[in-house]
Protein backbone atom coordinates (compact mmCIF):
# COMPACT_ATOMS: atom_id res chain seq x y z
CA UNK A 1 0.00 0.00 0.00
CA UNK A 2 1.35 3.41 -0.95
CA UNK A 3 1.34 6.24 1.55
CA UNK A 4 -0.42 9.36 0.28
CA UNK A 5 1.40 12.55 1.30
CA UNK A 6 -0.58 15.84 1.25
CA UNK A 7 0.32 18.06 -1.69
CA UNK A 8 1.55 20.89 0.57
CA UNK A 9 5.09 19.81 -0.27
CA UNK A 10 6.90 21.98 -2.78
CA UNK A 11 6.30 21.07 -6.40
CA UNK A 12 9.80 22.15 -7.37
CA UNK A 13 12.93 21.99 -5.25
CA UNK A 14 15.68 24.48 -6.15
CA UNK A 15 19.10 22.92 -6.63
CA UNK A 16 20.49 25.12 -3.87
CA UNK A 17 18.37 23.28 -1.29
CA UNK A 18 18.36 19.87 -2.96
CA UNK A 19 21.35 18.66 -0.91
CA UNK A 20 19.13 18.83 2.22
CA UNK A 21 16.21 17.02 0.63
CA UNK A 22 14.71 14.23 2.72
CA UNK A 23 13.79 10.92 1.10
CA UNK A 24 10.10 11.70 1.71
CA UNK A 25 10.46 15.02 -0.13
CA UNK A 26 12.46 13.34 -2.90
CA UNK A 27 9.76 10.75 -3.52
CA UNK A 28 6.97 13.32 -3.47
CA UNK A 29 8.82 15.72 -5.78
CA UNK A 30 9.47 12.90 -8.26
CA UNK A 31 5.85 11.74 -8.06
CA UNK A 32 4.57 15.25 -8.73
CA UNK A 33 6.88 15.48 -11.74
CA UNK A 34 5.66 12.23 -13.31
CA UNK A 35 2.03 12.11 -12.21
CA UNK A 36 -0.21 15.11 -12.90
CA UNK A 37 -3.04 12.84 -11.74
CA UNK A 38 -2.92 10.51 -8.74
CA UNK A 39 -0.06 8.00 -8.83
CA UNK A 40 -2.28 5.70 -6.74
CA UNK A 41 -4.65 5.35 -9.70
CA UNK A 42 -1.83 4.12 -11.96
CA UNK A 43 -1.67 0.34 -11.66
CA UNK A 44 -0.70 -0.92 -15.12
CA UNK A 45 1.07 0.07 -18.32
CA UNK A 46 1.15 -1.42 -21.81
CA UNK A 47 3.65 -0.39 -24.46
CA UNK A 48 4.75 -1.42 -27.92
CA UNK A 49 7.39 -0.17 -30.32
CA UNK A 50 10.33 -1.02 -32.60
CA UNK A 51 13.39 -2.35 -30.83
CA UNK A 52 16.97 -3.09 -31.83
CA UNK A 53 19.62 -5.21 -30.12
CA UNK A 54 23.29 -4.77 -31.01
CA UNK A 55 26.41 -6.66 -29.93
CA UNK A 56 29.21 -4.08 -29.79
CA UNK A 57 32.09 -6.30 -28.64
CA UNK A 58 32.67 -9.96 -27.86
CA UNK A 59 30.62 -10.96 -30.90
CA UNK A 60 28.94 -9.17 -33.78
CA UNK A 61 25.41 -8.76 -35.01
CA UNK A 62 22.24 -6.68 -34.96
CA UNK A 63 18.71 -7.94 -34.38
CA UNK A 64 15.69 -5.76 -35.07
CA UNK A 65 12.11 -6.45 -34.09
CA UNK A 66 9.27 -5.21 -31.88
CA UNK A 67 8.91 -5.08 -28.14
CA UNK A 68 5.74 -5.45 -26.13
CA UNK A 69 5.79 -4.39 -22.50
CA UNK A 70 3.11 -5.05 -19.87
CA UNK A 71 3.57 -4.21 -16.20
CA UNK A 72 1.00 -4.47 -13.42
CA UNK A 73 0.75 -5.50 -9.78
CA UNK A 74 2.94 -8.60 -9.34
CA UNK A 75 3.36 -8.79 -13.12
CA UNK A 76 6.13 -7.94 -15.59
CA UNK A 77 6.22 -9.07 -19.19
CA UNK A 78 8.82 -7.87 -21.69
CA UNK A 79 8.57 -9.66 -25.02
CA UNK A 80 11.01 -8.86 -27.85
CA UNK A 81 10.36 -10.81 -31.04
CA UNK A 82 12.75 -10.97 -34.00
CA UNK A 83 11.92 -12.40 -37.46
CA UNK A 84 15.08 -14.51 -37.58
CA UNK A 85 15.61 -18.25 -37.34
CA UNK A 86 18.94 -18.02 -35.51
CA UNK A 87 17.74 -15.64 -32.77
CA UNK A 88 14.13 -15.83 -31.52
CA UNK A 89 14.32 -12.70 -29.37
CA UNK A 90 14.04 -12.17 -25.63
CA UNK A 91 11.36 -12.53 -23.01
CA UNK A 92 11.54 -11.52 -19.33
CA UNK A 93 8.45 -12.27 -17.24
CA UNK A 94 7.32 -12.24 -13.62
CA UNK A 95 4.13 -13.81 -12.29
CA UNK A 96 4.30 -12.60 -8.71
CA UNK A 97 6.41 -15.56 -7.59
CA UNK A 98 9.01 -16.43 -10.19
CA UNK A 99 11.06 -14.49 -12.72
CA UNK A 100 11.47 -16.27 -16.05
CA UNK A 101 14.04 -15.45 -18.73
CA UNK A 102 13.72 -17.44 -21.93
CA UNK A 103 16.67 -19.27 -23.50
CA UNK A 104 17.90 -17.87 -26.81
CA UNK A 105 19.09 -21.38 -27.72
CA UNK A 106 18.64 -24.69 -25.86
CA UNK A 107 19.95 -24.24 -22.31
CA UNK A 108 21.57 -20.86 -23.02
CA UNK A 109 20.45 -17.37 -22.05
CA UNK A 110 21.90 -14.18 -23.44
CA UNK A 111 24.54 -12.49 -21.21
CA UNK A 112 22.20 -9.65 -20.22
CA UNK A 113 19.29 -12.07 -19.84
CA UNK A 114 21.36 -14.17 -17.48
CA UNK A 115 22.28 -11.03 -15.50
CA UNK A 116 18.58 -10.28 -14.98
CA UNK A 117 17.75 -13.92 -14.22
CA UNK A 118 20.45 -14.32 -11.57
CA UNK A 119 19.67 -10.90 -10.06
CA UNK A 120 15.90 -11.12 -10.45
CA UNK A 121 15.41 -8.63 -7.63
CA UNK A 122 15.70 -6.00 -10.40
CA UNK A 123 12.27 -7.08 -11.64
CA UNK A 124 10.78 -8.24 -8.33
CA UNK A 125 11.26 -4.83 -6.69
CA UNK A 126 9.94 -2.81 -9.63
CA UNK A 127 13.29 -1.34 -10.68
CA UNK A 128 13.42 -2.44 -14.32
CA UNK A 129 11.69 0.04 -16.57
CA UNK A 130 12.23 2.93 -14.17
CA UNK A 131 9.39 5.44 -14.09
CA UNK A 132 7.61 3.47 -16.83
CA UNK A 133 6.94 0.93 -14.08
CA UNK A 134 3.92 1.61 -11.81
CA UNK A 135 5.79 -0.41 -9.13
CA UNK A 136 8.81 1.93 -9.27
CA UNK A 137 10.35 2.35 -5.77
CA UNK A 138 10.56 6.15 -6.14
CA UNK A 139 6.76 6.26 -6.27
CA UNK A 140 6.42 4.35 -2.98
CA UNK A 141 6.88 6.06 0.42
CA UNK A 142 6.74 2.68 2.15
CA UNK A 143 10.10 1.75 0.60
CA UNK A 144 11.91 4.93 1.58
CA UNK A 145 14.14 2.95 3.97
CA UNK A 146 15.78 1.43 0.87
CA UNK A 147 16.53 4.82 -0.68
CA UNK A 148 19.37 7.25 0.03
CA UNK A 149 19.61 10.66 -1.62
CA UNK A 150 23.27 11.41 -2.49
CA UNK A 151 22.77 14.96 -3.70
CA UNK A 152 23.15 16.98 -6.87
CA UNK A 153 26.24 16.06 -8.91
CA UNK A 154 27.40 19.21 -10.68
CA UNK A 155 29.66 17.50 -13.22
CA UNK A 156 26.95 15.11 -14.36
CA UNK A 157 24.15 17.62 -13.75
CA UNK A 158 22.10 14.83 -12.19
CA UNK A 159 20.63 13.95 -8.80
CA UNK A 160 22.22 10.74 -7.52
CA UNK A 161 20.30 8.19 -5.46
CA UNK A 162 21.37 4.83 -4.10
CA UNK A 163 18.90 1.99 -3.67
CA UNK A 164 19.48 -1.01 -1.43
CA UNK A 165 17.57 -4.09 -2.58
CA UNK A 166 15.97 -6.16 0.16
CA UNK A 167 18.27 -9.02 -0.82
CA UNK A 168 21.47 -9.29 -2.85
CA UNK A 169 23.39 -6.61 -0.97
CA UNK A 170 26.44 -7.01 -3.23
CA UNK A 171 24.56 -5.42 -6.14
CA UNK A 172 25.23 -1.66 -6.27
CA UNK A 173 22.16 0.17 -7.59
CA UNK A 174 22.40 3.85 -8.52
CA UNK A 175 19.47 5.94 -9.78
CA UNK A 176 19.83 9.32 -11.51
CA UNK A 177 17.24 12.08 -11.96
CA UNK A 178 17.71 15.14 -14.13
CA UNK A 179 17.26 18.77 -13.07
CA UNK A 180 13.51 18.48 -13.61
CA UNK A 181 13.36 15.35 -11.40
CA UNK A 182 12.69 12.97 -14.30
CA UNK A 183 14.31 9.55 -14.04
CA UNK A 184 16.94 9.26 -16.78
CA UNK A 185 19.31 6.48 -15.72
CA UNK A 186 19.79 3.44 -13.45
CA UNK A 187 22.98 1.39 -13.10
CA UNK A 188 23.28 -2.10 -11.58
CA UNK A 189 26.89 -3.08 -10.89
CA UNK A 190 28.52 -6.11 -9.32
CA UNK A 191 32.22 -7.01 -9.06
CA UNK A 192 33.35 -10.50 -8.04
CA UNK A 193 36.33 -12.85 -8.02
CA UNK A 194 36.33 -15.76 -10.39
CA UNK A 195 39.53 -17.75 -10.39
CA UNK A 196 40.05 -21.00 -12.26
CA UNK A 197 38.30 -23.09 -9.62
CA UNK A 198 36.41 -20.37 -7.78
CA UNK A 199 32.63 -20.56 -8.12
CA UNK A 200 30.59 -17.45 -8.70
CA UNK A 201 29.11 -16.32 -5.39
CA UNK A 202 26.85 -13.29 -5.79
CA UNK A 203 26.39 -13.10 -2.01
CA UNK A 204 30.03 -12.15 -1.53
CA UNK A 205 30.86 -8.50 -0.88
CA UNK A 206 32.13 -6.73 -4.01
CA UNK A 207 35.88 -6.84 -4.63
CA UNK A 208 37.54 -3.43 -5.04
CA UNK A 209 37.85 -3.22 -8.83
CA UNK A 210 41.33 -1.70 -9.03
CA UNK A 211 42.84 -4.03 -6.42
CA UNK A 212 42.24 -7.36 -8.13
CA UNK A 213 43.16 -8.08 -11.73
CA UNK A 214 41.16 -11.32 -11.55
CA UNK A 215 37.97 -9.48 -10.68
CA UNK A 216 35.10 -9.50 -13.14
CA UNK A 217 32.77 -6.53 -13.35
CA UNK A 218 29.24 -6.80 -14.70
CA UNK A 219 26.99 -3.83 -15.23
CA UNK A 220 23.51 -3.28 -16.60
CA UNK A 221 22.62 0.32 -17.48
CA UNK A 222 19.11 1.60 -18.19
CA UNK A 223 18.67 5.01 -19.84
CA UNK A 224 15.47 6.93 -20.56
CA UNK A 225 14.66 9.89 -22.79
CA UNK A 226 12.21 11.68 -25.08
CA UNK A 227 9.58 12.21 -22.39
CA UNK A 228 6.02 13.09 -23.31
CA UNK A 229 2.73 13.44 -21.49
CA UNK A 230 0.46 10.41 -21.82
CA UNK A 231 -2.94 10.48 -20.10
CA UNK A 232 -1.66 12.57 -17.22
CA UNK A 233 1.74 10.87 -16.81
CA UNK A 234 5.12 12.15 -18.02
CA UNK A 235 6.70 9.03 -19.52
CA UNK A 236 9.89 8.25 -21.46
CA UNK A 237 9.29 6.95 -24.97
CA UNK A 238 12.94 5.95 -25.47
CA UNK A 239 14.35 3.13 -23.32
CA UNK A 240 17.92 1.91 -23.60
CA UNK A 241 19.57 -1.10 -22.00
CA UNK A 242 23.32 -1.68 -22.06
CA UNK A 243 25.10 -4.70 -20.62
CA UNK A 244 28.86 -4.64 -19.93
CA UNK A 245 31.17 -7.39 -18.74
CA UNK A 246 34.86 -6.67 -18.19
CA UNK A 247 37.86 -8.30 -16.56
CA UNK A 248 40.02 -11.43 -16.57
CA UNK A 249 40.70 -11.02 -20.28
CA UNK A 250 37.00 -10.79 -21.13
CA UNK A 251 34.97 -8.01 -22.62
CA UNK A 252 31.39 -7.80 -23.83
CA UNK A 253 29.08 -4.90 -24.59
CA UNK A 254 25.46 -5.33 -25.69
CA UNK A 255 23.11 -2.44 -26.44
CA UNK A 256 19.35 -2.63 -26.69
CA UNK A 257 17.11 0.33 -27.58
CA UNK A 258 13.34 0.61 -27.83
CA UNK A 259 11.27 3.56 -29.03
CA UNK A 260 7.69 3.18 -27.87
CA UNK A 261 5.14 4.16 -30.50
CA UNK A 262 2.32 3.43 -28.05
CA UNK A 263 2.18 3.73 -24.26
CA UNK A 264 -1.05 3.18 -22.34
CA UNK A 265 -0.99 3.78 -18.59
CA UNK A 266 -4.12 3.25 -16.53
CA UNK A 267 -5.93 1.49 -13.72
CA UNK A 268 -6.66 -2.23 -13.72
CA UNK A 269 -10.30 -1.53 -14.54
CA UNK A 270 -9.34 0.16 -17.81
CA UNK A 271 -7.52 -2.90 -19.19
Amino acid sequence: MRLCIPSILIAFTPLATAQKLSVTELIETHRQTICSVSCEDWRRIDGIGPSQLKAVTGTTGIASGRMRLTIGPARFDLDFRVPRADFPGERFSYDGENVHVEFISPGIRSPYGNFVYVRSIIIREGLMGGSLNPNWPLFDHERKQNIRYRGWKKKRKLHKISYQASRLTSLAIRIYLDQEWKHVKTTYTITFNRGINAPLDIRRAPTPWMENKQAIREELIETFGEFRSVDGFLLPTLWGLEYRRQGAGQGQVWQWATRFSTLKPGSLEEH
